[in-house]
């Protein structure tokens, strides 16, 4: 009986330990990354951002553009809710604006709020990998 209880015990403590997050690096080849920097936790600039791709699911999907946040602790979702990845190690963590991750996990784009999205679809659309795509995807 003791040695079920300390199985037991074992487990609960186990499940309260936060598994280690993933780097976006994780998301290399398969996805591009926006980030929303926002280190002093100053949300109006972000939230006007984030505003700003709300009804754009569909262009980001075409050019597997992921968004995420960062509040200067934790990196979130698009939908602020706590997310299983971390910033590279490249990424400077007192920038305040928009950061753009091609596939290959390289920076594209670095630049204060307020960024129009139309700009970044043009910049990822101008990218030789995206170029690929949009051929390969009108062969089909």
């Amino acid at each position: 009986m003791p040695q079920r209880f300390a199985v037991c015990i074992t487990l609960t403590l186990l499940s309260l330990v936060p598994l280690q997050a993933q780097s976006l690096s994780s998301l290399k080849w398969k996805n591009r990354i926006l980030v929303l920097m926002d280190p002093d936790g100053e949300t109006i600039a972000r939230d006007k951002q984030l505003l700003a791709f709300r009804e754009l699911d569909t262009a980001l999907t075409e050019r597997d553009l992921l968004i995420f946040c960062y509040n200067g602790k934790a990196l979130l979702s698009r939908d602020l809710e706590a997310s299983q990845y971390r910033l590279p190690e490249q990424i400077d963590r007192n920038f305040q604006g928009v950061i753009l991750l091609g596939k290959d996990g390289g920076v594209k784009l670095k630049a204060a709020y307020p960024v129009e999205p139309q700009f970044i679809f043009t910049l990822i659309d101008g990218m030789p990998m995206r170029r690929a795509e949009i051929r390969k995807s009108k062969k089909y």
